[in-house]
């Protein structure tokens, strides 16, 4: 019991009515300014005026990352928009079917699928993905192989 006593808060009405005054007396801090609230909602940033041009643009063939750019918003923003308003995406990068060809047979003569990407313009995981819509047996990646001897 001689714990408790010892600790516990023994503070008499005085001493807590002069602890209330002291507080009361004392001079308010003016509230301080708070930022413009954030609006994270799309539709709320942007007004309908708005989405119908950033919706024109890309369908007359403006890239996302410009329309980013220039309407403040993130790629997943313009693509919500987009998405929201049924707009068809367009795919990136084609291949015509004599590339597909020539793909093919410079990667089965041992071409590699970033060369190949190169000298079409393109990513090699396009080509990758076309070599195998054909049908094509993909090698092992080269990954690992740089600064291993032969044995």
């Amino acid at each position: 019991m001689g714990l408790i006593r010892t600790y516990s808060n023994r503070y008499n009405a005085d001493h807590l009515q002069g602890v209330i005054a002291r507080v009361a007396s004392t001079s308010q801090r003016p509230p301080s300014e708070a930022p413009p609230a954030r609006r994270f909602r799309i539709d709320r940033r942007l007004t309908p005026e708005q989405i119908a041009e950033l919706v024109t643009a890309y369908k007359s063939g403006t890239s996302t990352p410009k329309l980013c750019k220039q309407y403040e918003l993130s790629k997943g923003g313009v693509l919500k928009v987009l998405a929201d308003n049924n707009v068809l995406m367009r795919q990136q990068q084609h291949l015509t079917e004599s590339q597909i060809d020539t793909a093919v047979e410079q990667y089965q003569a041992g071409d590699s699928l970033a060369t190949i990407a190169k000298q079409m313009g393109s990513a090699a995981t396009t080509v990758r993905r076309v070599l195998q819509e054909r049908g094509v047996a993909m090698r092992p990646s080269g990954r690992g192989r740089r600064g291993q001897t032969d044995r």
